[in-house]
């Protein structure tokens, strides 16, 4: 009978100490999927702020550029391009190709702003569309910065593609 409840005992301890593993694995595991979870949550809510930094910086360089054309409305192309250049583009703003800036131009002005656009220091400029402009106000990107690798878009009417034009008017509306 000794022997019966030695061996009974051994199956009892052997049967608890499995069930245990399996209880602790499981907490084990439920733990580690929670820390893992909140690791990634913190990971998430930094590159959101990091986002979010990053756009405000760029936010606060086109209101420069803006605050620069309110001063002085009829600033040069040589201007438009120093003051682009002390924005420092490649260290300060990853993945911006340029900085350029869009007039708002009446359509029978059309005449008299390519005469000026060509007069202060780009001698062939044209204005470019993405399909038929639209009557009214045209917005053409004027200055853009560095020119080079922009030159495509200098001259763009951005007024002549739908979904561009509802931005651009919604960007004048709110200023």
């Amino acid at each position: 009978m000794n022997s019966k409840l030695f061996i009974f005992f051994g199956i009892f301890i052997e049967i608890a100490s499995v069930i245990v593993t399996v209880f602790s694995a499981i907490a084990l595991n439920d733990s580690s999927e929670k820390a893992a979870l909140a690791h990634f949550e913190q990971q998430i809510e930094r590159g959101m702020q990091a986002a979010d930094n990053r756009l405000e910086q760029y936010k606060y360089a086109l209101i420069s550029g803006a605050a620069l054309f309110n001063i002085h409305p009829e600033i040069s192309r040589d201007e438009w391009k120093s003051f682009v250049e002390s924005l420092e583009i490649k260290k300060n703003y990853p993945g911006v190709s340029g900085f350029g800036y869009i007039r708002s131009i009446p359509s029978h002005e059309i005449d008299s702003f390519l005469s000026s656009a060509r007069a202060n220091n780009a001698p062939e400029f044209k204005i470019k569309t993405l399909g038929t402009p639209p009557e009214g106000n045209r917005y053409i990107i004027d200055y853009i910065e560095p020119i080079a690798q922009n030159l495509p878009a200098q001259g763009l009417d951005i007024g002549s593609h739908v979904v561009r034009r509802k931005s651009a008017d919604a960007a004048m509306t709110r200023g």
